[in-house]
């Protein structure tokens, strides 16, 4: 059984994608042609890691360059533990975080595969003790965050839970039913570590075993991912990356909470391990390539209009290319994982800072290997918008904030540190030479920008909503 500390929230990061055209993001099984990196554009890479480490205040990072599940680049930078002046190596473990959830979804998938379980089986015939509002929620709404559950669900239910008491499965979801859902199921798509902590939960349920149990025994062995592991469990000294953020300095941030090691965000693993899960990606060893499939295609929600997130996943596209991703961010640290799978290439990029923004370090390696996988901007047929936009990042880059220009809860959000954090990045950015449209996407009513930003070295994305009223709902840098 699980037991759970329902004391603390699990931070996670916001996700937000847009772009992806095409229903499914099934790579081929025939890979691309392998990728060869020059000794140039090595150096290049080595300049532009090391200085978005500078600005980013990053202590320690891995980066790892895969070409057809096969690395080509593997490398450590600066400090995985600054007090014992331990440096960053190539195999150095880091907590994944969010990354941890293409895992739990990989778990479902196989149990789908065995004949034990479907994507559309009702979670209420698991397990009876749910409540009457979750009738309706299935395990395919669980995996793309369209169950209706809140994101987090810890702190809510911390007044009513026991730490001394030994909480079965069905307990704890009679604890988690007092808590309503914010959207009837399917109605929308909703970022939920809630659900996630169900999806482990079902794991269980159906497997019958401990959910890293199953994982290690159907994926991690076969692979050999020998450093996956659950955040919580014991490590071996001069291995794992320390966490850190910065607050005038860098400051330690390791502390975990019992709850921290689910299915939502609690596993740890170094680059190389995570790399072979890439390479058995690319043919049928774990998944089969209809599950690959299913956990790649974008949700369709009640309506029939699409939400951009797969089942653990985010299916994207640079310039008309598909490829797929997912960050991770928990106490300390912040990671990024993606896989331009028709180009045969995979960026895995681990950071021991948990305000870095790896997915800008990623974007900017893949560039650098690949122009064709560069950001490109297009005309824009609302210019109206990015007026906005563009009035908005300059408010950014004046450090000036505007509250009456956001919706109540993106100015609460933005007013408690992400502006000022924001703020901080484009004073290293540089000036601003270049912005213009990437794309839009329209998803159940609400239509994303991305937007980019160029300086003479750097480049970041603007990704932006606008509600009904044409105030500001989500503005995130990365």
């Amino acid at each position: 059984m699980i037991k759970q500390c329902l004391t603390a929230a699990i931070l996670a990061a916001a996700l937000c994608a847009c772009g992806a055209n095409e229903k499914s993001a099934t790579p081929p099984d025939v890979t691309a042609a392998t990728t060869v990196i020059s000794s140039a554009t090595l150096a290049d890479i080595d300049s532009y890691v090391q200085a978005q480490m500078n600005k980013q205040r990053i202590p320690g990072l891995t980066l790892l360059v895969a070409s057809n599940g096969t690395p080509i680049l593997q490398k450590g930078y600066g400090l995985a533990n600054i007090e014992l002046k331990q440096a960053a190596a190539p195999d150095t473990i880091y907590h994944i975080g969010s990354v941890t959830k293409q895992f739990a979804a990989a778990g479902i998938m196989l149990l789908v595969q065995d004949g034990k379980l479907s994507l559309d089986q009702h979670i209420a015939q698991l397990f009876p003790t749910a409540p009457a509002s979750w009738k309706d929620i299935t395990v395919r709404q669980l995996l793309q965050h369209t169950a209706g559950f809140p994101r987090d669900f810890q702190q809510q239910l911390a007044p009513l839970y026991d730490p001394q008491h030994h909480y079965t499965q069905d307990e704890l979801i009679s604890l988690m039913g007092t808590i309503p859902l914010d959207a009837p199921p399917g109605a929308v798509h909703s970022y939920s570590n809630m659900g996630y902590f169900m999806v482990g939960m079902v794991i269980e349920k159906v497997s019958g075993q401990p959910y890293f149990d199953f994982l290690q025994r159907r994926i991690f062995t076969p692979l050999g991912m020998n450093t996956a592991a659950l955040v919580t469990a014991p490590s071996t000294p001069g291995t794992e990356a320390s966490g850190y953020i910065w607050d005038n300095g860098w400051q330690p941030e390791n502390a975990l909470f019992p709850g921290d090691d689910d299915a939502a965000g609690g596993l740890r693993m170094s680059a190389p391990d995570l790399a072979k899960w890439d390479a058995a990606l690319y043919g049928e060893r774990i998944l089969t390539r209809q599950s690959r499939d299913i956990m790649w295609a974008p949700a369709v929600l009640n309506g029939g209009s699409t939400a951009q997130y797969g089942m653990g996943w985010v299916p994207d596209a640079i310039n008309g290319h598909p490829y797929v991703w997912h960050n991770g961010h928990v106490q300390g640290f912040h990671t990024q994982f993606e896989r331009h799978y028709r180009e045969g290439l995979t960026v895995i990029v681990f950071t021991n800072q948990g305000d870095a923004l790896p997915e800008r370090i990623s974007a900017g390696i893949v560039a650098r290997i690949n122009p064709a996988l560069a950001w490109q901007t297009v005309p824009d047929p609302q210019p109206q918008v990015g007026t906005l936009a563009r009035s908005l990042v300059d408010d950014v880059i004046n450090n000036t904030f505007h509250p009456e220009r956001y919706t109540p809860a993106e100015a609460a959000r933005l007013a408690g540190g992400a502006f000022d954090a924001y703020a901080s990045m484009a004073a290293s950015f540089g000036t601003l030479e270049q912005f213009g449209l990437v794309d839009s996407r329209s998803d159940n009513g609400v239509t994303t920008y991305r937007y980019l930003l160029k300086s003479h070295d750097d480049s970041a994305l603007l990704l932006l909503q606008l509600d009904a009223s044409g105030k500001v709902s989500a503005m995130y840098f990365n």
